[in-house]
């Protein structure tokens, strides 16, 4: 099923990169939570 030498090492490429924006994003969205809750302690409504 293959057309290339390279087309199974290219998907596994695309899911990794795929994979570390996602991780990307969480550590991203924690890091602003983090920051965010020292300024604004009297909000519960934060974190829906």
């Amino acid at each position: 099923m293959q057309l290339k030498p390279t087309a199974h090492s290219s998907i596994v490429m695309q899911a990794v990169i795929h994979e570390m924006e996602a991780v990307q994003g969480l550590v991203e969205s924690a890091l602003m939570q983090l920051q965010m809750r020292p300024h604004l302690p009297t909000e519960p409504h934060t974190l829906h």
